[in-house]
């Protein structure tokens, strides 16, 4: 009895032990993806830092087929890539990029960047083939924002997100765009995050398109009050 009570505990510590390292392997920070994150803190302060992020991820993702940090993150990449590229340039790069996104929703549909940048993609890329081309894409941009906004309801980017779909699309009948519910989301995006340049200066926008001078006043004083973004000073000084 004795021994089999003994033998009990060696299989439930082995077992405790063996929880704990696969717990701490999944804590511990892939190298990779740190460069990644890296490369991307530094895309505007060190020239080519896109390239080489794209670059290491598609060499990591041959290995990592499913990783759910490297797909979102290379859309990312691709995002920023066709945002800094030439009019006529960016399109090839959203597509990429939204491609990139997919999988990663497909890898972890619970993840909220993954759902974050197809919605973005999903909108940058509509923007490039022209709002009336795209009208069809508008459901799917729509409904990644709002599983975002549910599984995350204070990912302040996504009210910026929405608020620009909103703002910029027509009206019903033909689509859904509400000039007053966009003013409504990027508002909720300066509380969420009121340090981000780029919600208060949506908010002046939507709030000119609505007449409301007074809201337009207070969010451009605070874009030009706010200090520069430190990993993006070219768009800081271009929203100001």
């Amino acid at each position: 009895m004795q021994k089999k009570k003994l033998v009990l505990r060696v299989v439930l510590l082995c077992a405790c032990f063996a929880t704990l390292a696969t717990a701490l392997t999944v804590l511990a920070a892939d190298p990779v993806i740190e460069q990644a994150d890296t490369l991307y803190s530094n895309r505007v302060r060190q020239p080519g830092s896109i390239d080489k992020g794209i670059a290491l991820l598609d060499g990591y993702l041959v290995t990592h087929v499913n990783s759910y940090d490297a797909l979102w993150r290379q859309a990312r990449f691709y995002w920023f890539k066709g945002d800094r590229s030439p009019e006529k340039k960016k399109l090839p790069h959203y597509e990429d990029g939204k491609a990139y996104a997919e999988l990663a929703v497909l890898t972890n549909p619970n993840g909220v960047e993954g759902h974050y940048w197809l919605g973005s993609l999903t909108g940058a890329v509509g923007t490039e083939k022209g709002i009336l081309n795209s009208l069809f894409m508008v459901a799917g941009m729509k409904e990644q924002i709002e599983i975002v906004l549910k599984l995350d309801p204070n990912y302040h980017d996504a009210y910026n997100v929405y608020a620009q779909l909103l703002w910029k699309l027509p009206g019903r009948p033909l689509s859904i765009g509400d000039k007053k519910k966009a003013q409504e989301y990027a508002k909720k995006a300066t509380e969420l995050s009121p340090d981000t340049i780029g919600h208060w200066l949506l908010l002046g926008e939507i709030a000119i398109s609505n007449k409301d001078y007074a809201i337009a006043r207070t969010a451009f004083n605070k874009v030009l009050a706010l200090p520069d973004n430190e990993e993006d000073l070219v768009k800081s000084k271009e929203q100001k």
